[in-house]
């Protein structure tokens, strides 16, 4: 993977599904999913975990197909994203989206709702679109809608100055 990385960072990007910017962000991480080596088996690297659970929801590759992919078993491609996942949100929940500490901060942001939007005791706009896709290979009916097509949900959680 280093050696990917450092020669052709294109290749990396498009494998990982990360320009290794961002892979260094998730870097940070890595102590949080790092396990030690047993005597039994030695333990799978940071950097391959952190390189295999972006590939599942962007590619769409199945859980099936990782296994083949980083030579793992399918338990422990599905705990290893788990896992990652779980690491991503209780290590960066804190600067992606960070609470008010203070009762006044709270009260400061309902304000800002009120005055901008005339929306009263608002923290948060939470917002779905729905955008139209062409069918994915081999997807089945999952990307398929009661509206009668094929789409992606996309979300959006603002605050009172967008």
């Amino acid at each position: 993977m280093q050696v990917l990385r450092v020669e052709d960072g294109n290749a990396f990007a498009n494998y990982v599904r990360l320009p290794p910017h961002m892979f260094d962000v998730l870097n940070g991480i890595s102590p949080a999913i790092q396990r030690r080596d047993t005597h039994m088996r030695p333990a799978i690297d940071a950097g391959m975990k952190l390189a295999m659970t972006p590939r599942h929801p962007s590619t769409g590759d199945r859980y099936h197909t990782l296994q083949y992919d980083f030579r793992c078993g399918y338990s422990t491609v599905v705990w290893i994203v788990q896992e990652v996942c779980h690491a991503i949100i209780q290590e960066l929940k804190d600067e992606v989206t960070p609470l008010p500490r203070a009762q006044e901060d709270w009260k400061t942001i309902a304000q800002q709702f009120q005055d901008r939007w005339n929306v009263p005791h608002a923290l948060e706009a939470l917002d779905g679109k729905r955008i139209a896709i062409r069918k994915p290979h081999n997807s089945g009916i999952v990307f398929y809608n009661y509206k009668g097509f094929f789409s992606v949900v996309l979300l959006a959680l603002v605050g009172a100055d967008l």
